[in-house]
């Protein structure tokens, strides 16, 4: 059913408008046909999900490696990522916190490649604090999503950091979205999505 406006007609008092009844079978209507379609979503997008994930003292030295931060959603899924937040919390004196390069960056990828900022990236200044910092992920646009993919961090470049350590705690909220339904690719005639 396409949406239904109710006409105001022209001017306020010129009677040319929708009585009070029929106005209120279209927003009926309308809400009706709202509700039915977002009835038929689900199992298709989860609730929102939660995760933290702690890269130690010791996981800091080595950077460049992978770190699974969320888990592969499975066949025919995709992860929707809404929120990234990192916590940084440098090694006390001697040690100090992480040194690295100007142009590394901590990069969010789904690929399994650390030069890639599929989602986003954290800067080396972030990297770099000198004390406890809180920073949200700097997205990237434009994102290709692809299916049965996990989502990595890890520092770009092939050097690891120079010197120092810090725990890294990373908070993320997300989604899986099913991209299949009644044996149908969504969108392909096995569902719809709005």
């Amino acid at each position: 059913m396409p949406r239904q406006e109710i006409n105001l007609g022209i001017i306020p008092g010129d009677k040319k408008g929708d009585k009070l009844r029929v106005g209120g079978d279209k927003i009926n209507d309308n809400f009706i046909e709202l509700y039915n379609a977002v009835d038929g979503l689900s199992g298709i997008v989860s609730p929102i999900l939660a995760s933290v994930h702690v890269i130690t003292d010791a996981e800091s030295r080595d950077l460049t490696t992978l770190h699974n931060i969320i888990e592969d959603p499975g066949a025919g899924k995709v992860i929707e990522l809404i929120s990234l937040i990192a916590r940084i919390i440098p090694s006390a004196a001697p040690i100090g916190g992480l040194e690295v390069y100007p142009e590394q960056t901590l990069n969010v990828s789904m690929d399994g490649d650390n030069n890639t900022q599929d989602w986003g990236h954290f800067d080396s200044g972030f990297l770099m604090s000198p004390s406890a910092c809180i920073q949200r992920m700097m997205p990237s646009f434009g994102t290709q999503i692809w299916a049965n993919s996990p989502i990595y961090v890890a520092l770009s470049g092939s050097e690891n950091p120079k010197s120092g350590m810090a725990t890294i705690e990373l908070y993320s909220l997300y989604r899986v979205i099913t991209l299949e339904r009644n044996g149908g690719i969504i969108g392909d005639g096995g569902g719809t999505i709005l």
